[in-house]
C-alpha cells in the first residue's frame, strides 16, 4: 500500500470513528439550535417558535435518513410552509399549559391535603404532558401519513401512549434536558432546542416504523 493510500485509509478510519461522529453530530445540533433560535426570534417567539421547531424536526429527519439537505433552504422552506400550523399549535399549547399550571397551583395552595388534592395535582401534570405530546408529534404524523390536523393530534397522543418504552424515553429525556439546562445553562443554551427536536424525531420514528406510510393505508 502506497503512502497516499495509507493516508486516505487513515483519514477514512478517523472519519468513521465514534469520536469523529460524536463531534460531527454535536456541531450539527449546535448549528440547528442556532437556526431555531434565530427563526423563533424572527417570529417574535410566540409566532415563530412553533414553526422553527417543526422546521428543525424536518431537517433532523433528513439527517437521520442520511440525507444532506441544503440547511438554510430546507429550514426556510419548512418554516414558511408550516408557519400557520406551527404558530397555532404552539400558542394553543402554551395557553393550555398556563391553564393547567393555574389549576395545579390552585390544588396545591387552596385544597387541604387529601386524595382528591393529590389526584388533582397529578391530573394536571398528566394533561400538561399530553399537551406537550400533541405539540411535539402532531406535525410529524401529519406529514408522514397525510392526515388532517385533528387526526394527527389524535395519533400523536394515541400511538405514542401505545408504546410505553418510547414514551418513557421521551419523558425522561425531557426531564434530563430540563435539569441539564437548569444546572448548565451556558452549555445547554447551545443545544437544548435541537436536542429536543432530535429526541422527538427518534421517538417518533421508533414508534411508527411498523406502520405503512403510504397515503391511503389504514393507520387505525
Amino acid at each position: 500500500m502506497s503512502n497516499e493510500e495509507k493516508k486516505i485509509d487513515k483519514f477514512s478510519n478517523r472519519e468513521n470513528s465514534k469520536f469523529f461522529i460524536f463531534f460531527e453530530w454535536l456541531s450539527k445540533l449546535i448549528i440547528l439550535n442556532m437556526y431555531i433560535i434565530v427563526f423563533a426570534t424572527a417570529g417574535l417567539v410566540v409566532f415563530g417558535f412553533g414553526p422553527a421547531i417543526l422546521a428543525g424536526q424536518k431537517v433532523f429527519l433528513k439527517w437521520k435518513n442520511d440525507e444532506h439537505p441544503e440547511l438554510f433552504k430546507t429550514f426556510w422552506t419548512e418554516y414558511k410552509s408550516h408557519f400557520f400550523i406551527g404558530s397555532i399549535l404552539f400558542i394553543t399549547c402554551i395557553l393550555f399549559i398556563f391553564l393547567m399550571v393555574f389549576n395545579l397551583l390552585y390544588f396545591y395552595y387552596n385544597i387541604e391535603p387529601s386524595l382528591f388534592r393529590t389526584l388533582g395535582i397529578f391530573g394536571n401534570f398528566f394533561f400538561i404532558f399530553l399537551t406537550i405530546l400533541g405539540f411535539t408529534f402532531t406535525n410529524l404524523f401529519k406529514q408522514k401519513f397525510e392526515v388532517s390536523n385533528m387526526q394527527a393530534i389524535n395519533l400523536s397522543i394515541r400511538y405514542i401512549w401505545a408504546y410505553p418504552k418510547q414514551l418513557l424515553t421521551f419523558l425522561l429525556s425531557i426531564i434530563v434536558l430540563g435539569i441539564g439546562f437548569y444546572l448548565f445553562p451556558q452549555f445547554f443554551m447551545f443545544v437544548s432546542f435541537s436536542i429536543y427536536v432530535a429526541i422527538s424525531v427518534i421517538v417518533f420514528e421508533n414508534s411508527t416504523k411498523h406502520i405503512a406510510s403510504k397515503k391511503g393505508d389504514s393507520i387505525d
